[in-house]
Parts: structure tokens; C-alpha cells; sequence
């Protein structure tokens, strides 16, 4: 008996039967990344890939020859993807075809080519709102924000804080009066290391409103009198200070020191002193006076 398999047609021949019908095979899968060739580090990877419909099985062929004719392993798998746990460095070449109810083989995917490296940089550590290795709490808490690589093992304190899958991470701590020092680790699946210090200051409306005021009225804050007076304070780098009084409004940031100073001639009325974050612009805390 004759029949005409065309492009992309099978048929299955059985002894002693006649020939079935042509039919259409299944479409090669289509390749879950963006891209046929991946550049990675790590050791094991997922190679995934679409479902064909009427698909029974897949036939996935993995080694390091482009012809897939030596050093050349098969896998049949039910699944739609395959993970490689132990890839060696250089170039890996991997394929897929899927099979039908018939045993017929659809044609191969695009070849993805995997390409091992080894990776020598250690994860950058990124934290919001921090100025310099500084970060400030107020009633005794604090959320640390911020982003590593996505893979990698992050520790507060030697205290592992899951990672999503974008590199974020959020911690939430309490944190004595005063300072406290912590040590923010972060290790990538080659191995390497990123170790950076973090002081976290837990401001309070004492110290905050601990400043000086000089004047021709003397420096108690309970009787202010009018005229050119002299605020000043020490605290830490980043924060901004605020003196509003009636329609006049001076703003001041601490120098590297955390020292600040700021002259203001003041009137009779009200005076508000506002201590502020002077990156985010989060308020901190706020206090009204009189001025006589």
C-alpha cells in the first residue's frame, strides 16, 4: 500500500496491517524563558517549557554537543519541566519534543543553550531610607526595607529574612533606647558574601527637644520672649528641623555631625518646632510654644 505523509504528518504501521491514516503531529513546545540562551551560576536550574494539548509525554535530550549525536542524555517525563541539579560549567544544549497517544513524536523545540559561569561578585545589600549606615526607630520598633539578589540567603543578626522573588525583603524589629548595631548578611548560591553593618537609633521626643535656645531672655523654653533667637542642637546626620512662627517658617537639616543651629526674630504668637526624616519627609515629632 501507498500513502503521502506530509510536513509535520505521521502514521504508525503495524505487521500485517495496513498503514493509519496521516495524522497531523503535535507542535513543538515552546520554551518557558525569554530567551534561548541563559547565562546562571548556580549549579541547578528548571528547564520549563509549554503544554501541548494532547500531548502523552515529552522526550527532553540535554548534553554538550549542538548535533545532540554524542554525550547526548534522554529523559521522558510527563511533566512540563525538568530540573538539572548538577549542570557542568561551560555549555549545556537542551531540546524537546512532544509525544502523542500513538507514540508519535512531534518535532523538536528550539535548542536553549545554558551556559554555566562561575560567579565571583558578592550580592549588593540595598536598605531604603538609610543615610549612611543609619537608620532611625521611633517608640522602640522599626521596619527595615531594602533588596539583595533574589537566590540569596539574607540574615539580620544571623537571623535568615525570607527574600522575594524581585530581591525584596522586610524586617520587623524592636530596638533598645539609645542605638543599636546590626549585621545585615546576605550569600548568593556560589558562595559569595556581602556583610554590612546597620546602626539603628531610636529616637525619642526627649532627645529630640533637647536643644539649646539662646537670646536676650535666657534659654527656658517656657517663656519665650520675641526677638532674634538662637536655636541649636545636636542629634544625627538626616534630620530636618522645622520652626514655624505665625507666618515665618525657617527649616534646617543636621550637618554630618548631627549637630544644627538656625536664628529666627521672633514675634508674639505661636511657635511649632518639628522634627522631620529628611530623606522620606516621615514626622517624627512636633511641639507648640508661646512666644511673648
Amino acid at each position: 500500500m501507498t500513502i503521502t505523509i506530509r510536513e509535520n504528518e505521521g502514521t504508525v504501521v503495524e505487521r500485517g496491517k495496513a498503514p493509519l491514516d496521516p495524522v497531523k503531529l503535535l507542535p513543538s513546545p515552546q520554551l518557558a524563558w525569554a530567551t534561548t540562551d541563559s547565562i546562571i551560576n548556580e549549579q541547578a536550574i528548571v528547564f520549563s517549557y509549554n503544554d501541548i494539548p494532547g500531548a502523552q509525554s515529552y522526550r527532553i535530550q540535554y548534553g554538550t554537543d549542538p548535533k545532540f549525536s554524542d554525550n547526548t542524555t534522554e529523559v521522558r517525563t510527563n511533566d512540563t519541566s525538568l530540573a538539572f541539579n548538577s549542570l557542568p560549567m561551560g555549555m549545556t544544549y537542551v531540546r524537546v519534543q512532544a509525544i502523542d497517544d500513538l507514540g508519535l513524536r512531534g518535532p523538536f523545540s528550539k535548542t536553549a543553550r545554558i551556559i554555566r559561569t562561575e560567579d565571583k561578585v558578592a550580592p549588593p545589600i540595598f536598605i531604603d531610607d538609610m543615610n549612611n549606615d543609619l537608620l532611625f526607630a521611633v517608640n522602640n520598633s522599626i521596619t527595615i526595607n531594602g533588596a539583595t539578589e533574589p537566590e540569596a540567603r539574607f540574615t539580620i543578626n544571623g537571623k535568615t529574612v525570607p527574600v522575594q522573588s524581585t530581591g525584596r525583603f522586610s524586617y520587623q524589629t524592636d530596638v533598645a533606647d539609645g542605638e543599636t548595631a546590626l549585621q545585615l548578611s546576605s550569600t548568593d548560591p556560589s558562595g559569595n558574601t556581602t556583610r554590612r553593618p546597620l546602626r539603628v537609633v531610636n529616637l525619642t521626643k526627649d532627645r529630640v527637644f533637647n536643644f539649646k535656645l539662646r537670646s536676650a531672655s535666657g534659654s527656658d523654653l517656657s517663656s519665650i520672649r520675641s526677638g532674634s533667637t538662637t536655636f541649636s542642637g545636636n542629634l544625627y546626620p538626616g534630620i530636618e528641623v522645622i520652626l514655624t512662627n505665625n507666618a515665618l517658617t525657617r527649616t534646617v537639616r543636621t550637618d554630618f555631625n548631627g549637630k544644627w543651629a538656625v536664628t529666627l526674630s521672633l514675634v508674639s504668637g505661636d511657635l511649632e518646632i518639628t522634627f522631620k526624616n529628611a530623606v522620606t519627609g516621615e514626622t517624627y515629632f512636633s511641639n507648640s510654644y508661646s512666644v511673648e
